[in-house]
């Protein structure tokens, strides 16, 4: 079917979808409308700071100018580098609103120690009026972006980008077309190419697409197709390349998750990553040592505790003062666990009994040990030596691993990260012995959280909190 651009324009008035009114930011404007939105922030409250510190005029203009920009670059690049500019996390629903906090702190800080290091007089006071005002300023403004620009996306009233939709079928243009308007991206035109292999008809849908993008303010073309059927449609796509506009391929189900991934051109081939450890190289290593900073701590202020200990052990019972069993840790590799003996038994092996409330093999001073996990101090030399970490899954035995590694679909997987004295698990309530496999299977659900929802500040919750748990004393034995 050979139209005119006019007449294949008048043609589409059927796909035309509801006007968008008349709009004032577009999805690919938010990222600098934040960047500028936080720089006027820092500015800010660095002038109110520095009338606060000065108090005239001429030298609270002097002194604006000399630390906002400083400010504003540090804050600037540090949130640009933690990718929270991006416009789908500025829209979320769960904005990181405590890592935008933390990299403030953070700017302010070393704001004040930089004028102390050029020899400026530095009152603290004055120093968390910055902070507490440039925090205020820049939530502030981010908390405007979920209540008014999003909602009016999702209206059509602030969609500053108009597209034409080009897809198969009515299932996935559903979908599709609702979301994309609320994050600001107005659907102006739909064309349905119909049956994949009605290729005549596809071809003249995509014909009217360009029509209809060179006669029309459209900004750009999106496709919602099946890959299965991107073979057939790359011929008639190729039509799109006269028009000086962006041309995107919308992925969904299980297309979105592999082109999120990250990837890297190696030869004629892309290597795309399907996954990744839960932990990056510096949260690996900020862990680490944060690990070997409390074990060394501890150890050398508990030490004298721990040799009373050893002596009450060889009091109590002949024996090792040490119990040394094998329990499997990081990437299922094996390691010997050190504890203080609390039995009359070394088990170690392929058939291990857990300990129970009224277990005969525990010795006297061993069940006081166990209940206040006391017994477990010695482990901070597995965390001291890299076994281990402070926070982590609770390692088991050989024997158990296995067992539970049959039973529990997903038990493997808490082996991506490095076992820990204590863990989420057992400041939630899932502490000691599991007879049953419902019970492992609740531990669990808690060592996957912890490994999805892994952070510093969630290590020091949990460090915090097991003093707590451990007075509880519920299921120590």
């Amino acid at each position: 079917m050979d139209m005119s651009p006019i007449a294949s324009l008048e043609t589409a008035r059927e796909f035309i979808a509801s006007p968008s009114g008349r709009s004032f930011v577009s999805y690919r404007s938010v990222a600098p409308l934040a960047i500028i939105a936080d720089t006027l922030a820092i500015t800010a409250a660095c002038a109110v700071w520095s009338f606060q510190s000065e108090g005239s005029g001429g030298e609270v203009a002097m002194l604006t100018l000399g630390i906002a920009p400083i400010a504003s670059a540090l804050f600037v690049c540090s949130t640009k580098l933690a990718g929270l500019y991006q416009p789908s996390t500025i829209l979320s629903e769960n904005m990181p609103f405590h890592v935008v906090a933390l990299l403030w702190l953070c700017t302010a800080a070393l704001v004040g120690v930089s004028d102390f290091a050029l020899g400026k007089e530095v009152d603290p006071e004055n120093g968390v009026a910055l902070a507490v005002y440039g925090l205020i300023l820049l939530l502030a403004h981010r908390m405007c972006w979920r209540l008014f620009i999003r909602r009016g996306s999702a209206k059509g009233t602030t969609a500053g980008r108009k597209a034409v939709l080009i897809h198969q079928g009515t299932s996935l243009e559903a979908d599709a077309a609702p979301e994309l308007q609320q994050y600001g991206i107005h659907i102006e035109y739909r064309l349905n190419l119909g049956a994949p292999d009605d290729e005549a008809q596809i071809r003249q849908r995509i014909e009217l697409a360009v029509a209809i993008a060179q006669n029309s303010d459209v900004d750009e073309i999106l496709i919602a197709a099946d890959v299965q059927d991107w073979q057939r449609l790359k011929p008639h796509l190729r039509l799109l390349r006269q028009l000086p506009l962006p041309v995107s391929l919308i992925a969904r189900d299980w297309l979105a998750d592999f082109v999120k991934q990250p990837a890297q051109i190696v030869g004629s081939a892309a290597l795309v990553e399907l996954q990744h450890p839960p932990l990056t190289i510096v949260q690996r290593a900020a862990k680490r040592l944060i690990d070997i900073f409390i074990s060394t701590a501890a150890l050398a202020l508990l030490w004298p505790f721990m040799m009373l200990i050893a002596v009450m052990i060889q009091i109590d019972t002949q024996g090792p003062v040490l119990f040394r069993q094998t329990r499997i840790g990081f990437n299922g590799k094996a390691f010997k666990i050190f504890k203080f003996r609390t039995m009359n038994v070394l088990e170690d092996g392929p058939g291990i009994q857990q300990a129970t409330s009224e277990d005969k093999r525990t010795t006297t001073f061993g069940r006081w040990l166990r209940r206040t996990s006391i017994d477990e101090l010695p482990q901070l030399l597995n965390v001291l030596m890299g076994d281990m970490s402070v926070v982590g899954p609770r390692p088991h035995a050989v024997s158990h691993d296995g067992e539970f590694g049959r039973a529990i679909a997903n038990y493997a997987f808490r082996r991506q990260m490095k076992p820990g004295i204590t863990g989420w698990a057992q400041v939630s309530g899932f502490r000691g012995a599991t007879p049953e496999v419902d019970l492992m299977t609740n531990r669990i659900q808690m060592d996957m959280l912890y490994i999805e929802r892994w952070s510093i500040w969630l290590d020091i919750r949990i460090i915090l909190q097991t003093p707590f748990a451990v007075l509880r004393g519920l299921n120590a034995y």
